[in-house]
């Protein structure tokens, strides 16, 4: 085989790889993960991975560690007996080698697992009891890549007791009970979780595949796929849940959703069982695409029945100043794109090339070096890096993965030092897009932190930029998506925007968008000022969110602006908690509503 059809053929799977994830369909049973990313691997600290040692003691000696810390599992199985608890409830990064290659197994009858009324988790990143505690600073906890297995006659095991505030995920992980076995796949049920993003979970038996009991700051859930659980796929009673792509499969008689109080939408998903009701809500529900099969309703909820098999829309009020359509935009959604990176001669590190991290130096070139090298992939390894300059990304690299680095921009006394610098400039390359993931600035950084200068698509993933500005772009007409995306205010100029949990948090205006398309499934917000604006002909989707005025609603000028504003452009806002004031101005007039429960439609 020559050299240009290896290229072709190579081009062919990058295109079958990004055509399976626009479906949602594809996530890897396999990952790379370098030997010397900076995260504890648990096999360099005692833990065997061979399937029949008990690696609890190991795994918990490294867990118990009280900063910050990655912690890699490679491949293998580990079996488990007791609880992997984490030794603080902030930034933990579990990270494995793909589900197919990273299993933690519990032992078949551990002690202390066996009573349902009782739950106890094998994984638990917060050290409360079910239905305790009180906490909102339980930053950035992540589980990636990896399975939890639990094995016969454990009734009361939790696989993941996920706790996390502002930014955290769980991504690619599947749970998987023997017949019989485990209380829940994943639980939320500590005070108080949220937000987070749940991306390509998998849970396979267990009473309930999620159980989320305590109410607070949402979650969005995304290609989530639940089967032959005992009870109910998804159960939840107060919390915001907000779903798109949840194919549930159940047996006689087993809803898929079981939701009391909490808010809860749900869009483009796929449930099958059999029994009076797919989902049954105390409260008052949003659905939009909908399929069901054997069950007698979609939904039975508080605002009433809704028959099956296919829900095109429903919502339980809708508000709006026009005799125009009263149904939501329904804008086409794409999928963040992504590719294969299992070999590891696609990756290189910045150390390489000269970036060292945490000898106080900068770090610019050594990073733009490794970004010129041609590599697919550059990984800054885990630490703190000093960037005062301007990294130009560009060239041959697809992912810039910083391991959950700190990044520290400079200040006013750094030699040259630019408040309007972008910390890292996104140019033309040659590929049609690029990853930028897994970091946080830290406090007081004065910089803009991204700018998009081209066309080609952008993905921001599991990151807390905290600059003066988290983004902007120079050149209209781009992509970008935001995957877990917590900062400050964003403006988006002529731009096509994709957002899955997006949590700005600063005061005054949150999101700016001035033309072009904006789409956000979880939306949490924090402090006064305007959440969305749209204008400029834009068009704006807001599917689900959490508007929280946790500190007045009064700005510094004494304005107390309405959450979301549309000047003479396109909007739909459904599945608001909290303030969900809708604002349309629109051939002189201005005209206030409340969506509440329901929807707000405004369209020209």
């Amino acid at each position: 085989m020559n050299r240009a059809t290896v290229r072709l053929a190579m081009a062919a799977l990058g295109v079958l790889l990004v055509s399976a994830a626009a479906n949602g369909e594809w996530a890897p049973g396999s990952v790379h993960w370098p030997d010397d990313c900076g995260y504890v691997n648990v096999r360099e600290q005692g833990a065997k991975g061979d399937g029949r040692t008990d690696d609890t003691a190991a795994i918990r000696k490294v867990l118990a560690e009280k900063n910050a810390v990655g912690i890699y599992f490679p491949p293998g199985t580990y079996l488990v007996s007791d609880t992997l608890l984490c030794g603080s409830s902030k930034r933990h990064f579990i990270q494995g080698a793909g589900p197919d290659r990273t299993l933690i197994r519990l032992k078949d009858r551990a002690p202390g697992f066996g009573d349902r009324n009782r739950p106890k988790a094998v994984f638990q990143n917060y050290d409360q009891p079910i239905g305790k505690g009180r906490n909102g600073q339980a930053f950035r906890n992540s589980y990636h890549d990896l399975a939890v297995e639990i094995g016969p006659g454990n009734s009361g095991a939790i696989g993941i007791l996920y706790f996390n505030n502002n930014q955290g995920s769980m991504m690619n992980v599947r749970v998987k009970a023997a017949k019989g076995s485990g209380f829940a796949g994943v639980a939320m049920a500590q005070g108080w979780p949220g937000p987070a993003l749940f991306r390509h979970l998998q849970i396979t038996g267990c009473e309930y595949g999620i159980w989320s009991t305590i109410h607070q700051y949402s979650f969005t859930l995304e290609h989530v796929r639940l089967s032959g659980q005992r009870r109910a796929g998804l159960c939840n009673t107060k919390q915001r849940l907000f779903v798109r792509g949840l194919a549930s499969r159940q047996a006689s008689g087993v809803p898929a959703i079981e939701n009391g109080s909490g808010m809860l939408l749900v869009i483009d998903s796929d449930l099958t069982g059999s029994g009076p009701a797919a989902i049954t809500s105390k409260s008052d529900i949003f659905l939009r695409n909908v399929k069901t099969s054997g069950y007698k309703l979609a939904a039975k909820a508080k605002s009433g029945s809704v028959s099956g098999p296919h829900v095109t829309e429903h919502a339980a009020s809708v508000l709006t100043f026009s005799s125009v359509a009263k149904t939501t935009l329904n804008l086409p959604v794409e999928e963040s794109p992504t590719a294969d990176w299992s070999k590891p001669s696609d990756w290189v590190s910045v150390a390489k090339y000269g970036a060292k991290g945490g000898d106080g130096e900068d770090d610019t070139e050594g990073i733009q070096r490794a970004i010129d090298s041609g590599a697919r992939v550059v990984y800054l390894p885990r630490g703190f890096y000093d960037i005062n300059g301007t990294v130009r990304v560009r060239g041959k690299v697809e992912r810039l993965c910083l391991m959950e680095s700190s990044v520290a921009t400079g200040t006013d006394k750094t030699p040259g030092w630019d408040a309007d610098k972008p910390v890292f400039r996104v140019e033309d390359g040659d590929s049609p897009f690029v990853i930028i993931e897994k970091f946080e600035g830290r406090y007081g950084t004065g910089r803009p932190v991204f700018e998009q200068a081209t066309t080609r698509t952008l993905v921001l993933r599991t990151v807390v930029p905290r600059g003066s500005l988290g983004y902007r772009n120079v050149v209209p007409g781009g992509k970008l998506f935001l995957d877990d995306y917590c900062g400050g205010q964003l403006t988006f100029d002529r731009m096509t925007v994709y957002a899955r949990q997006f949590n700005p948090e600063n005061k005054g205006r949150k999101i700016h968008v001035k033309g072009g398309r904006f789409w956000v499934l979880g939306l949490k917000t924090e402090r006064a000022g305007e959440i969305v604006r749209a204008e400029g002909g834009a068009e704006v989707e807001v599917l689900g969110g959490y508007i929280y005025r946790n500190r007045g609603k009064t700005l510094d000028d004494g304005t107390k602006p309405d959450a979301f504003i549309n000047v003479g452009s396109s909007m739909s806002v459904c599945g608001i908690a909290g303030d969900s004031t809708c604002n349309e101005i629109r051939g002189g007039s201005t005209k206030v509503g409340k969506a509440g429960s329901g929807v707000y439609v405004g369209r020209p």
